[in-house]
């Protein structure tokens, strides 16, 4: 008797419940909307106008400036680059965040390096720092393209932290303990981070609270989430000479 009566009112809660699960779910693709147009955003209405105002300034740096102009016109020049790096992180880290299967191929990690070594290698001059490469061959790990954005953020920190003049230090090998491994590590001469940041720095605008490097923002998390997407570890150790090596270690390709 109880469970009949009970039928008619269990019924009527059943619209209820779909009415709300619509409803969460038409919330959830509106927010997706929201988060492909901030991306879009990012992309275009935000990066262009940053880029044009690079372009318009270098062209007034490549005239006749007085010294103190000149310095002025440089702070700006620079302040752009960082807005455009900042705007740049940002869009990659919205694109993989809800990432979950690529199309993978294989990819000979020693030659990738070299590549994006090449394009830094102007940026290491300009702080009279030589990046020094140690690059095993047959390297091969199964990745997709996002796996250049690993080796670019972390050669980008170390020229960025690292000291003038000092050199900057890039290996990749193969490591066959508990199974071939490849590994990439990236060593600079900066500051180091201290131990109780290892893990912090790796997380979406994680800083540091000590020490003379603040605000580390979104690179490190992109080498996380990027690394992790490939089945691999990624790490930050001490520098016996001083400073830092991240290293970053994926599944061999078979």
């Amino acid at each position: 008797m109880s469970f009949e009566a009970g039928q008619p009112a269990a019924a009527a809660q059943r619209p209820d419940a779909e009415r709300t699960l619509q409803e969460h779910i038409a919330r959830l693709e509106e927010s997706n909307r929201f988060h492909q147009l901030f991306v879009d955003i990012l992309s275009h209405d935000l990066m262009n106008p940053v880029w044009i105002a690079e372009n318009y300034l270098r062209l007034v740096m490549d005239g006749d400036l007085p010294d103190d102009k000149r310095a002025f016109y440089d702070g700006m020049r620079g302040s752009l680059a960082k807005a455009r790096g900042i705007l740049a992180d940002a869009r990659t880290y919205l694109r993989i965040q809800d990432l979950v299967a690529f199309t993978a191929e294989s990819i000979d990690l020693g030659r990738l390096v070299a590549a994006v070594v090449e394009n830094f290698a102007l940026l290491g001059r300009e702080k009279g720092q030589e990046i020094r490469t140690t690059l095993a061959e047959g390297a091969v790990i199964a990745a997709s393209p996002l796996i250049k954005e690993v080796v670019h953020q972390l050669l980008s920190n170390a020229i960025k932290f690292g000291r003038p003049g000092a050199a900057v230090a890039v290996k990749v090998w193969v490591r066959i303990n508990d199974g071939p491994r490849v590994r990439l590590e990236v060593s600079d001469r900066g500051p180091g981070v201290p131990e109780p940041d290892r893990e912090r720095i790796f997380q979406r605008f994680g800083s540091m609270e000590k020490g003379p490097i603040t605000g580390v923002g979104l690179g490190l998390a992109i080498v996380r989430r990027v690394v992790d997407l490939h089945g691999g570890r990624v790490w930050v150790e001490e520098n016996p000479g001083g400073g830092s090596i991240f290293v970053a270690e994926f599944p061999a390709a078979d």
